[in-house]
């Protein structure tokens, strides 16, 4: 069985190649644990629980900033209460944390409750909590701004307690206590704010594990240099994939800026700029597995399409080592379907030129 399957896809089980997978499948496995299984966040060094509700209004180390709208915002004892009587406008309380240059999150706890919470049908309706970073300059950065939890109708007094990620470039943060376009009441009581930093050993381990990903790829480069033979296609291959792994790991920022840029060049500036980032997954896939299949000839076609799939998975998987992407199914569906798509492309020029000196020998 075993000699069926290696002859199928015309695989020698060379000891570089089975080591590069030994090694690729600690390197998953690594990322997996990092990401998941560390703990990422302690506390700030020197940096005491923070008591909005319950601090004097002069502490510097934040700001309440409240804002009425067609209801009302009330801080007494120790509880914030919003009350709202239309399904129009915003009523908000706002809980500004000064900044800090190690701050990297924050640990919140609360005790929640509502009473006849009802919302407009309308997108971001409701009342919720959530919370969003602030750079340097005191601007809040609202693009990754994280849902804490959302009240519908009434609801005893609960406890509420979580540790949350601030976005990349973040010093600040701002919790936001919103009834938008919805009516009732919310309370928020013993709220609890904890500025947090990135443990040292979790840096060290996701450099750590950088480091074995940049050497594990360029092992991988150099192995299907010298088994192509070819330098020309060899070099073209690699360039593409290099290309593709810059689109895929470049900070999200640069990734949208760059995308405009390239749509207004196109004539595509009134198409959305996610629809066009979703097509480049596509095509940047299809191309780089239309030129392979086409190209190489030393592996089986199951061969290449095997690797290009598992670089398409592992080019998405590899975003959890990113501060600024996050790694999406639907962009490694995308990915996995333009490999695809460029295989049968691929498949139809390999063929070709076999088919055009067919039609020359019986024209002759």
């Amino acid at each position: 069985m075993k000699a069926l399957l290696l002859r199928l896809v015309a695989l020698r089980p060379e000891r570089a190649i089975m080591r590069l997978s030994a090694a690729l499948a600690l390197l998953v496995a690594a990322t997996a644990w990092v990401e998941w299984g560390m703990r990422r966040l302690d506390p700030v060094p020197g940096a005491a629980t923070v008591k909005p509700l319950l601090a004097p209004a002069a502490d510097p180390r934040f700001a309440l900033d409240a804002r009425p709208g067609p209801g009302r915002v009330a801080v007494e004892d120790g509880i914030a209460v919003l009350e709202s009587a239309s399904e129009q406008g915003l009523v908000a309380l706002y809980v500004h944390l000064a900044p800090l240059p190690e701050l990297a999150g924050v640990h919140i706890a609360a005790r929640l409750a509502s009473a006849s919470v009802r919302s407009a049908r309308a997108p971001g309706a409701g009342a919720r909590l959530w919370l969003f970073g602030r750079d340097r300059e005191g601007r809040p950065v609202y693009g990754q701004g994280l849902e804490l939890a959302r009240l519908v109708g009434s609801r005893e007094p609960f406890a509420f307690r979580r540790d949350v990620r601030l976005p990349p470039g973040s010093v600040g943060a701002t919790l936001a206590i919103e009834l938008v376009r919805a009516r009732g009441r919310v309370e928020v009581g013993e709220l609890v704010l904890w500025p947090l930093r990135e443990r040292p050993l979790f840096r060290l381990a996701r450099a750590a594990v950088v480091v074995g990903w940049l050497l594990a790829g360029g092992a991988g480069l150099v192995l299907l240099v010298t088994r192509l033979g070819a330098p020309l296609l060899a070099g073209a291959l690699v360039a593409s994939m290099g290309a593709a792994g810059l689109l895929l790991l470049m900070p999200a920022p640069l990734k949208s800026g760059f995308v405009q840029d390239l749509a207004a060049r196109l004539g595509l500036a009134p198409i959305e700029p996610e629809l066009i980032g979703d097509l480049g997954h596509l095509l940047l896939f299809a191309a780089l597995s239309s030129l392979a299949v086409a190209t190489i000839r030393q592996f089986s076609l199951v061969s290449v399409l095997a690797f290009l799939a598992l670089c398409a998975l592992l080019g998405e998987y590899l975003q959890l080592l990113t501060d600024s992407r996050t790694a999406d199914l639907a962009d490694a569906v995308r990915n996995l379907l333009g490999v695809g798509l460029g295989g049968l492309v691929g498949l139809a020029l390999r063929r070709w030129p076999r088919r055009a000196r067919t039609l020359v020998r019986r024209e002759g």
